[in-house]
């Protein structure tokens, strides 16, 4: 049986795998054909072929905007979370949920008392895992202390909030969601039950969605669903190796990544120039041709935040 540090770095290392494929080294050219088993069962909408209109709420307050700040101390900001969480606001669910995930994967996962074997693991990672790893026990004993405040009634309930939001449409919830990421870093009981079955209805549109509202961390998840089934998102997704370079020429174009158009070999010259087209247009419509910084993949929330920062940035405008 993994130990709590194991499943903790398990996770940290999967997350850190999957952005090096997919940067980095690329992914297999040749997608398998067909939809997997699991994109048989699911719910899932039509290919991407023109752009649509974004899907933002209308009518609403510009105040459910304003979120406390990320460093804020938990005690003084989760009652009044909650409090805008159960009256409908989806930014204050969202952030309620993905603080109260935190709060529950770090205390199933809480690490133990380093060991010499734990010690000269981590002296054999590259020096920027080391110093992303050296950050994450006192990063912990922070977050866990900060938990202390979360009352009894919320306890076990950041997947509720996380979903109310993505049902609400939140786009960082719904991508949150949509790649599992209310579930704990165990797995333990996800993948039975309601639940199960209404994240595995919900999960393909939702992703869909967040795109077309224009935020730009669903492009990634997207480019690898189409592309094979390495994620539980991707398994719901009929693999299509033309919209897997759709959405990875439109990921070129907004995060400046280089070598996607490798996904056009073996296209044909009409199909190379409407690849191009759609992920131009999705570039334009969808996000009003910004570019964007970072991975473009939300971290989990039992992870430190990326290098660089100092807090994590949850639920707002990108």
């Amino acid at each position: 049986m993994m130990s709590p540090r194991t499943r903790l770095a398990l996770g940290f290392a999967v997350v850190l795998a999957l952005l090096a494929t997919a940067l980095w080294q690329g992914w297999p050219q040749v997608a398998p054909q067909g939809p997997s088993e699991a994109a048989q069962v699911a719910e899932t909408d039509t290919p991407l072929t023109a752009p649509a209109p974004a899907a933002r709420q209308k009518g609403e307050s510009p105040d459910i905007a304003i979120l406390p700040p990320e460093d804020a101390p938990l005690a003084g900001i989760i009652h009044s979370l909650a409090e805008r969480a159960d009256a409908g606001d989806r930014k204050a669910a969202c952030r309620l949920g993905m603080e109260l995930l935190r709060c529950e994967h770090l205390q199933e996962n809480a690490p133990r008392a380093p060991t010499d074997d734990g010690d000269a693991r981590t002296a054999k990672r590259s020096s920027a895992s080391v110093d992303y790893l050296m950050r994450e026990p006192a990063w912990i004993v922070e977050r866990l202390a900060q938990c202390e405040a979360v009352p009894a009634a919320l306890a076990g309930e950041g997947a509720r909030y996380l979903e109310q939001a993505a049902l609400a449409g939140e786009p960082e919830a719904m991508v949150r969601y949509a790649e599992g990421q209310h579930w704990p870093p165990s797995g333990r009981g996800a993948m039975a039950g309601p639940s199960f079955d209404r994240w595995r209805r919900n999960a393909p549109g939702m992703m869909r969605r967040a795109l077309e509202a224009g935020y730009p961390d669903a492009v990634f998840a997207l480019m690898i669903a189409y592309q094979d089934d390495a994620t539980h998102h991707a398994a719901l997704i009929p693999n299509d190796p033309e919209q897997a370079a759709v959405i990875g020429l439109l990921y070129a174009r907004l995060f400046g990544r280089q070598g996607m158009e490798r996904r056009l070999r073996g296209m044909d010259a009409a199909s190379q120039a409407n690849a191009i087209r759609q992920a131009e247009a999705m570039h334009r419509e969808y996000f009003q041709g910004r570019r964007f910084s970072g991975s473009g993949f939300p971290y989990p929330a039992f992870l430190p935040p990326v290098p660089g920062q100092t807090t994590h940035d949850f639920c707002r405008e990108p």
